[in-house]
């Protein structure tokens, strides 16, 4: 005499839910996953029946809170956050300088959709690109970029490295 065999949970809540779909009859089921069809329809009208539980809260008990563990806890997170800031000085409280410096790439990106075509894009990328190393040069772009542009014409080819940001003095 052989042993029934033993279902998960997992397995009958997934023929059942196939069975609810419709998509397959019973015995189509049956024999894709090697159950008696007794077995669907027992699964299935189990499924309906408990689908009500889901949604109600009557069965649920809800966690117990220990307050005083709760403020030891808060309290932990607390000294995390703060004890870069009291070990190491240098490190700002606010991220200011950071938003700042995030701020010219958000507007570039808004202008970037008005750019009108490949090649615009292109020069809008040398512009910015040109722009953003004066700046961390500690160079002022307007005036290094009007003294290049300026200089170019007469400018000879051999010595157009002496023009970059880094080496320019104006």
């Amino acid at each position: 005499m052989s042993k029934r065999k033993q279902h998960s949970p997992e397995f009958k809540a997934k023929v059942a839910l196939e069975a609810l779909k419709g998509e397959q009859t019973v015995s189509e089921l049956a024999s894709r996953f090697g159950v008696h069809p007794t077995m669907i329809h027992t699964w299935k009208r189990a499924l309906l029946e408990g689908a009500s539980g889901v949604f109600e809260r009557v069965g649920r008990k809800a966690p117990e809170i220990d307050e005083e563990q709760v403020k030891e806890l808060h309290a932990k997170i607390g000294e995390l956050a703060v004890r870069p800031y009291l070990d190491h000085g240098i490190l700002e409280l606010n991220n200011n300088a950071a938003e700042r410096g995030m701020r010219a790439i958000a507007l570039g990106r808004k202008n970037y959709l008005f750019v009108g075509s490949e090649a615009g894009g292109k020069a809008a990328a040398i512009a910015y690109t040109l722009i953003e190393t004066a700046k961390l040069n500690a160079i002022d772009p307007h005036a290094w970029l009007a003294d290049t542009l300026a200089r170019i014409p007469d400018y000879k080819i051999t010595k157009v490295n002496d023009l970059l940001p880094w080496k320019w003095r104006g």
